[in-house]
C-alpha cells in the first residue's frame, strides 16, 4: 500500500514537471536538441586554441540555467557569441563582466547580433535540457527516497499487522482463560451446591437417625426400670416366701418338742414381725 502511494506521488510529480517542460520551456524536441548542442558546445572546449573560452563560457552554465531569464541566457549566449566570432576571426564589441546585456547587443553589427540570436536560441534548449536532466535526477533521487521510505513504512506496516496478529491472538486466549474459568466456576457452584444439599441430607438423616436412637434409648430405659422394678418385685416377694418357709420350718423345728409346742404360735409371731423391724431400720440408717 505504501509503494502504491509512493508511485503515485511520483507519477504526479512527472505529470506536473511535464506539464510545466511544455509550458515553460518547450517540447521533448527542444530537449534532444538541447542535448546535441551542449555536446557541439563540450566538443568545442578540446580546440587547442580556443578551447579555454569555450570552457569559460560553460563555467557558470548550471548556475545561470537555473535561474531561466533572459538576462542569464543572454549572458551565456554573449559568451557562445565572443567565442564563435573570435574563432572565426570576426571582431566582438567589448562588453564588460558586469554590464547589461542589452547595452553589449545595441553596439553589434548584423553579422554579430544573428550569431547571438543564434546562440540565444541554442541556450534555451540546453538550459531547458540542463533543468531536465536535473529535474530527472531529483526525481530518481525523491524515487528512491520513496522507495525506500515505503518500504520502511511497509516493515513497519508488516510489524504492526504482526503485533496486531499477536495482540488478537492473545485477546483470544485471554478470553479463552475467561471463559475456561467461567465454565470452572460453574462447575465448582454446582459442586458446591450439591454438597451443601448433600450435607443437609447427611445433617437430616443423623437428627432423624439421633431422635429414633433417642425414642429406642428412652423405651429401653423404661424397659429396663420396669425389669429393674418387676426383678426387686420378684426378688422381694420370693425373699419373703424363702423366709416365711424358713421361719416355719424353723419355728417347727425349735417346738417339735411337746414342751416347748405352745411358744409355736409366739415363735411364728416373732418371726413375722421381724422382717418389718430389719427393713425400717435399714430405712432409718
Amino acid at each position: 500500500m505504501a509503494v502504491r502511494a509512493a508511485a503515485m506521488l511520483l507519477l504526479l510529480l512527472l505529470l506536473g514537471r511535464t506539464a510545466s517542460i511544455g509550458t515553460g520551456f518547450g517540447s521533448d524536441t527542444d530537449s534532444e536538441r538541447g542535448r546535441m548542442q551542449l555536446q557541439r558546445v563540450q566538443s568545442l572546449t578540446a580546440h587547442s586554441r580556443y578551447g579555454e573560452c569555450w570552457a569559460r563560457a560553460l563555467e557558470h552554465l548550471d548556475t545561470r540555467c537555473k535561474d531561466m531569464t533572459s538576462e542569464s541566457q543572454g549572458r551565456i549566449a554573449l559568451g557562445f557569441t565572443y567565442c564563435h566570432l573570435s574563432s572565426s576571426g570576426r571582431d566582438f564589441p567589448s562588453c564588460s563582466e558586469g554590464s547589461e546585456v542589452s547595452r553589449c547587443t545595441r553596439v553589434m553589427d548584423a553579422v554579430a547580433f544573428n550569431t547571438y540570436t543564434e546562440f540565444f536560441t541554442h541556450t534555451h534548449a540546453i538550459c531547458h535540457f540542463l533543468q531536465s536532466e536535473t529535474w530527472q535526477n531529483r526525481a530518481e533521487t525523491t524515487m528512491y527516497r520513496l522507495t525506500e521510505s515505503s518500504a520502511g513504512v511497509a516493515e513497519q506496516l508488516q510489524s504492526t499487522r504482526q503485533m496486531a496478529e499477536e495482540l488478537i491472538e492473545a485477546q483470544s486466549a485471554a478470553l479463552q482463560a475467561q471463559q475456561e474459568i467461567l465454565t470452572n466456576g460453574e462447575e465448582l457452584r454446582l459442586t458446591l451446591r450439591d454438597s451443601t444439599e448433600g450435607l443437609r441430607t447427611v445433617f437430616s438423616e443423623l437428627s432423624s437417625s439421633s431422635r429414633e436412637q433417642q425414642v429406642v434409648l428412652s423405651e429401653l430405659f423404661n424397659r429396663v426400670s420396669f425389669l429393674h422394678s418387676f426383678l426387686l418385685m420378684e426378688s422381694h416377694s420370693v425373699s419373703s416366701c424363702c423366709y416365711n418357709a424358713a421361719a416355719l420350718c424353723a419355728a417347727f423345728l425349735l417346738t417339735a418338742t411337746q414342751r416347748s409346742s405352745r411358744a409355736r404360735l409366739l415363735l411364728l409371731c416373732v418371726f413375722k414381725f421381724l422382717p418389718g423391724v430389719k427393713d425400717s431400720s435399714v430405712h432409718h440408717i
